[in-house]
């Protein structure tokens, strides 16, 4: 993010480089505040990439030319310069995480609170973006530190680089000293003098090839994954670097001991002039200003266009992140190679309020989103435009004050900072945030785990109920009786059972307009205790069927490159009833179904699953890595359950995605969707194995638990989170084409659809049990009262007597 000068915070600032920090902080703040307007602002982290790479490199090459660059005073500078404006913002986002975030929320944000005290937020962002599992995680206050820990980690190794290149550059001038070694301070310039630049811009160079290649291909074959990771981001801090090298380099040995900041070295105490009343480089005509302006414009116009034409559907980094970081060097590099003082960037800068963003950019970077992300849980709503306008002052009034107070006064004491006393420092401080942050964890975690505890003993009790989970409206049969048709989750009191053979009064002792109705008396309908569902809607997330449970019976292809099927081994092994259950994750949240209809049975039971992978020949549109590893899992599944002697395959697969027909298919995508799974299970009932396809989950409301959790939505019949039948079912679901193209006795459709949901609704709650988990599966809960009803659907094609 934003960078500052080494010495003294009060120092001038160049006018194009605060300039361009506002342009990139409006960017994000108007992309997180206004995302329909300004799609692509997040481009502005790329801007503020470019700009920290030039001016660190900038100043690391000043230190080496004065011969006092050491590597432990830049980490020490960079500590200070950072680390009390995020640790603050750290510190408030978790105490508004405590108080105001449901508990569902909390381990992972909390989690991630951690991460980003340890710089390690765009890695955990990164994994979960390819983590299946957690895939229905909710942006958390603190996600937005994923580009301050890409920084960091770049920030650790870039001055290593720069001392490695010193030490190559010093071995080439004078060859290897035998007693010598590199000891991370420098103070012999004159040993290494110009020479180290072209040694280290050509490092640089290579750095940038070596990232912007690894970002091309990895945001091809992964882009969830290469939006975060920093191998595909150093290239755009290394274009930085490398323009920081650009007038030493074009301008020969004459420059070389001249500041790449824009500075003579021997001029710089002296004059301490900004950069804005200085002459032109050597060699660049003093009134010759048409070029560098017009690459101004060019590049302020690269990043608009950037900002307003990209989506959150565009394959980035990759090679879209050219636009931004072309558009930010062509900015930065007119002001190196030209410092006319009413230069377009000169010229905005000069203006107020973009210089008070300029200066305050990163604080804004920091506060803006908490407050987008917490605002609504004290609002109890979406963010509306006055909530937007508000959250957009309070960011620069928290801002200034963090500028004001935190930030620079910490800044004045940099230079007298020891780097051991420095450390030590953040070293404390983030002990205490990483430790706040796992209590928080533990505390969710203890929160969740209790009350899974008590949905399990729940469903023991009630396995033998009539009206628990599933049974309270049976496929085939009367649901159980509700109490409250109108849906309001009050019992009510009927008037007309108030006895009215009320004992006379006399007239003089009352009002004369007592109504002769005595039943209108009665008081309005008082609300029942409603119990909570089980599991408590803020642990069903973490509901989870046995192929993903934690611990040593994990047993699911949940790696994205792992192609190899593992096999759940559940019911009775010695069964002469061999049944699979197979699919994708919506096949898994059957597991308990299909597990408690094995234990009945006296079936044995294996699971096999792969999270986004349909069984079936056709494939889903996926990234490079999935199709890949999907095809070959489905292929090797497909042996195992022929060479099994399997009696019978379950299968289940999400609705509503997109399939990958090839060009040379004459339908669409859904008759292509539809023929490879009627190929694949007519191939398993031709070998014998005749094949039960369960029908695909209705959709709930995207923000289910979000909804269940409110205050008005305790009770399964509270109709605010219900979703209209014909919403929640009209996803494309190939299984049932599939079925009817083959027509034949052993492949059949399963469907409980009638279970969920009634002629109008489809409901989140059913029989004091929490159905849904996220928006499309089931918790394991809610799945185990459907075992007797799955085992009757499939017993026709056991035979008598499985």
């Amino acid at each position: 993010m934003p960078d500052e000068r080494r010495s003294t915070p009060t120092r001038p600032l160049r006018a194009d480089i605060q300039a361009l920090r506002a342009v990139a902080v409006v960017a994000v703040l108007l992309f997180h505040l206004w995302p329909d307007r300004v799609p692509g602002g997040y481009v502005g982290v790329d801007v503020f990439f470019v700009i920290s790479g030039f001016l660190i490199t900038s100043h690391i090459a000043r230190d080496v030319d004065a011969g006092r660059f050491s590597v432990a005073e830049f980490w020490s500078r960079r500590i200070l310069r950072l680390l009390p404006a995020s640790t603050l913002v750290l510190g408030a986002t978790a105490v508004g995480v405590w108080a105001l975030v449901p508990v569902q929320h909390r381990e992972q944000w909390f989690r991630e609170i951690a991460a980003s005290a340890l710089s390690a937020q765009n890695w955990v962002l990164a994994d979960a973006a390819v983590d299946y599992l957690a895939a229905g995680d909710l942006a958390s206050p603190v996600r937005h530190y994923w580009s301050l820990s890409a920084e960091a980690q770049l920030y650790l190794v870039w001055p290593l680089l720069i001392g490695g290149c010193l030490v190559v550059s010093r071995w080439l001038r004078s060859g290897p000293r035998p007693t010598g070694h590199y000891t991370g301070h420098y103070t012999d310039h004159a040993r290494h003098g110009a020479g180290w630049r072209a040694v280290a811009a050509g490092a640089l160079a290579l750095v940038v090839v070596a990232s912007l290649v690894t970002s091309l291909l990895w945001t091809d074959a992964d882009q969830a994954y290469a939006y975060f990771v920093t191998p595909t981001r150093a290239w755009e801090f290394g274009a930085g670097a490398l323009l920081a090298f650009a007038p030493s380099l074009s301008s020969g040995p004459s420059a070389s001991g001249r500041s790449v900041s824009g500075r003579s070295a021997s001029r710089r105490s002296a004059s301490g002039r900004s950069l804005s009343r200085r002459s032109a480089l050597p060699g660049t005509p003093a009134g010759s200003a048409v070029l560098p302006r017009a690459s101004t414009w060019a590049g302020l116009a690269l990043i608009g266009v950037a900002a307003v034409a990209l989506t959150d559907a565009t394959p980035f980094p990759g090679v879209w992140a050219a636009l931004p970081v072309l558009g930010t060097v062509l900015v930065i590099g007119a002001r190196v190679t030209n410092r006319s003082p009413g230069s377009l960037t000169s010229r905005l800068a000069a203006s107020s309020p973009v210089r008070f963003l300029g200066d305050v950019s990163y604080a804004v970077y920091l506060w803006h989103w908490p407050l987008v992300v917490l605002v609504p849980y004290t609002t109890g709503h979406v963010l509306r435009t006055g909530d937007k306008l508000a959250v957009l002052l309070a960011t620069l009034l928290l801002a200034w004050a963090t500028r004001r107070w935190v930030e620079l006064p910490v800044l004045r004491l940099r230079d007298s900072s020891r780097p051991r006393g420095t450390f030590a420092a953040a070293a404390a401080v983030g002990t205490v945030v990483v430790a706040v942050a796992l209590t928080g964890v533990h505390s969710a975690q203890k929160y969740v785990r209790s009350e899974l505890a008590a949905a399990e003993a729940a469903a023991d009790d009630g396995a033998g109920a009539g009206c628990f989970g599933a049974a309270a409206r049976p496929p085939g049969g009367e649901p159980c009786a509700d109490d409250d048709p109108a849906g309001t989750g009050m019992p009510t009191v009927n008037p007309t059972t108030i006895p009215t053979n009320v004992p006379a009064v006399s007239p003089t002792n009352v009002p004369t307009n007592v109504p002769t109705n005595l039943a209108a008396l009665a008081p309005a309908p008082v609300p029942a205790p409603v119990p909570v569902p089980v599991p408590a809607p803020e642990a069903a997330a973490e509901d989870m069927p046995a192929p993903y449970a934690l611990g040593a019976d994990m047993c699911s292809t949940t790696d994205r490159e792992e192609a190899e099927p593992i096999a759940c081994e559940r019911g009775h092994r010695g069964s002469g009833v061999r049944v699979a259950l197979v699919g994708d994750s919506h096949a898994a949240h059957y597991a308990s179904a299909l597990v408690g209809a094995a234990e009945a049975n006296d079936w044995a039971l294996d699971i096999y699953v792969k999270a986004g992978c349909p069984f079936s020949d056709a494939m889903r549109v996926q990234d490079d890595v999935l199709t890949a590893t999907c095809a070959e899992w489905v292929d090797r599944t497909e042996r195992l359950l022929i060479d099994g002697d399997y009696d019978l395959v379950v299968t289940s697969q999400m609705s509503g995605v997109d399939w990958a027909a090839p060009t040379s298919w004459d339908g669409n995508q859904e008759t292509w969707a539809e023929a490879g799974l009627a190929g694949l299970w007519a191939r398993l009932a031709d070998d014998g194995t005749p094949v039960a396809a369960v029908a695909d989950v209705p959709r709930a409301d995207p923000e289910v638990i979000e909804c269940l959790t409110a205050p008005d939505a305790a009770s399964e019949n509270a109709t605010a989170c219900r979703v209209p039948r014909p919403v929640a079912t009209r996803a494309f679901d190939p299984q049932r084409g599939a079925v009817e193209r083959l027509q034949r006795p052993d492949v059949v459709l399963v469907d409980f659809t009638d279970v969920y949901c009634d002629a109008r609704e489809c409901r989140p709650v059913i029989g004091g049990v929490t159905v849904y988990r996220d928006a499309d599966h089931l918790t394991d809960t809610f799945a185990g009262t459907l075992a007797p009803f799955v085992a009757n659907a499939v017993a026709p094609l056991l035979g008598p007597g499985s």
